[in-house]
């Protein structure tokens, strides 16, 4: 797909969601992983986690954080 110019893909895949997604961007070079991001309770991201925080420590490129409402 192509919004703006911009090269976009939507993949699925199974298993865990952060790791899935590094190996993804790894594997087609992407300039850029853009990932969203919700406002959550230290209570909540300790209870369920976030794919947000677990991709960008290890992530090995710029990731763009998008809050989603």
């Amino acid at each position: 797909m192509y919004a703006e110019g911009i090269e976009t893909t939507a993949i699925r895949q199974h298993g865990n969601v952060a790791e899935e997604i590094l190996a993804e961007a790894a594997d087609r070079d992407v300039e850029l992983i853009v990932i969203g991001g919700r406002k959550r309770s230290l209570v909540g991201k300790a209870l369920f986690g976030s794919v947000t925080q677990a991709v960008l420590p290890d992530a090995d490129r710029p990731v763009m954080v998008v809050r989603i409402t």
